[in-house]
C-alpha cells in the first residue's frame, strides 16, 4: 500500500502501488547496476497493446528522461500478470 514514505507524484490518487519484476535479463541488469528500484511506466497507454521495441513509442520520447534500447522484446503483447499482495498473508490474481 502507498504510504507517506513515497512522494505523492509516484502514484497520485491511488491506494495501491504496483511493483514489476521483469522477465528481462537486460532490465534486471540495469536495475542491479543502478542499485535501487526504478520508477518507470509502460511505454503504452493503459489498455493499449504493449510495445516490444523503442520505435513503437516515438511520439513520447520527448517526455522520457532515459530510453534504453535493449532490442526487440519477445513478448505476446499481453499485459503483466498482476498479483494483489495488499492483504497480509493473502494474495489474489487481478490479471493473468
Amino acid at each position: 500500500k502507498s504510504s507517506s514514505d513515497l512522494p505523492n507524484c509516484i502514484n497520485p490518487g491511488r491506494r495501491l502501488l504496483g511493483v514489476r519484476v521483469p522477465n528481462s535479463c537486460f532490465v534486471r541488469a540495469v536495475a542491479r547496476q543502478y542499485g535501487h528500484a526504478l520508477a518507470l511506466t509502460s511505454a503504452n497507454q493503459s489498455g493499449d497493446r504493449s510495445t516490444v521495441e523503442v520505435t513503437e513509442f516515438l511520439e513520447i520520447w520527448d517526455d522520457c528522461t532515459l530510453i534504453f534500447d535493449g532490442g526487440k522484446i519477445p513478448a505476446s503483447g499481453l499485459g503483466s500478470t498482476i498479483v494483489n499482495l495488499s492483504v497480509p498473508g493473502k494474495y489474489s490474481i487481478q490479471r493473468r
